[in-house]
């Protein structure tokens, strides 16, 4: 039997909102949690869960590979727990870690080379995609190349990003085309844009493309920025998952026409 133990966070900022996608500053606690797993030879995933005194107070069964529900004592916390397991199966930490790695090495080239061209093309991508998909079924990536595709994507999309500055080609067409919800979307696309933009600023700080008092005007900007996230999660929450899908594409491509045309 395998184990695996997570501490505590003490929440400083956004509290529950955290729970509906917010960001938040936390501090690790001495008390945590335990994860106990052992394999079996069934196509079932058998979960129980414990408080502190060994009472168990959730079970469930989910069969795999689907994780579909089959038997539980509470449907709800089932539900939230198959969208985490879920969300967890498409996980790709290559997908992450390149696109912030290859960042440094777009920098680098942008520093030697006219890339206005490129940048143009970026621009076109996106309205060319987002204009496909609204007309037509969004391109969905079969799960047995989503290992494979998440750091081809990463890496390309670290390189474009430091090249052009733009955050989304390919990075946010692999996100959606992988099947994620509306609200890991959203959050698989905060952790992709954070870190790729500190990235971003380390990059040309270090090739002397951004000098410090730029750097300071793009952290006022941060402000705005923050009050625009609180307003639109609440409005996230009011929107169908269509609609949500639709005017994300109205907006892709309303970004990539910017792009294209400045």
């Amino acid at each position: 039997m395998a184990s695996f133990y997570s501490s505590g966070k003490l929440l400083i900022t956004a509290e529950y909102a955290v729970l509906g996608g917010a960001k938040a500053l936390a501090i690790p606690c001495q008390k945590g949690q335990k994860l106990h797993f052992e394999e079996s030879a069934e196509s079932v995933l058998h979960w129980n869960s414990y408080d502190e005194k060994g009472t168990r107070w959730f079970k469930a069964q989910f069969e795999l590979p689907e994780l579909k529900v089959v038997q539980t004592s509470d449907p709800d916390a089932a539900k939230r727990l198959q969208d985490i397991l879920n969300f967890a199966k498409k996980e790709n930490p290559s997908f992450l870690n390149l696109a912030v790695m290859m960042v440094h090495v777009g920098a680098w080239i942008f520093s030697h080379v006219d890339i206005i061209m490129l940048h143009r093309g970026l621009g076109a991508l996106l309205l060319l995609y987002s204009l496909s998909s609204l007309m037509t079924k969004t391109l969905e990536i079969p799960p047995r190349l989503e290992m494979f595709l998440g750091p081809v994507c990463g890496a390309i999309n670290g390189v474009l990003t430091g090249l052009t500055g733009t955050l989304f080609v390919p990075g946010v067409i692999f996100l959606q085309s992988i099947g994620l919800g509306r609200d890991a979307l959203v959050q698989a696309m905060g952790m992709l844009f954070a870190a790729s933009t500190a990235s971003l600023g380390l990059a040309l700080y270090r090739h002397g493309l951004m000098p410090v008092s730029l750097g300071l005007m793009s952290g006022a900007a941060l402000v705005p920025a923050l009050i625009g996230m609180q307003l639109g999660l609440l409005v996230r929450h009011r929107l169908s998952q269509e609609f949500f899908r639709r005017l994300f594409l109205v907006a892709l491509g309303g970004l990539g026409g910017y792009i294209l045309l400045s």
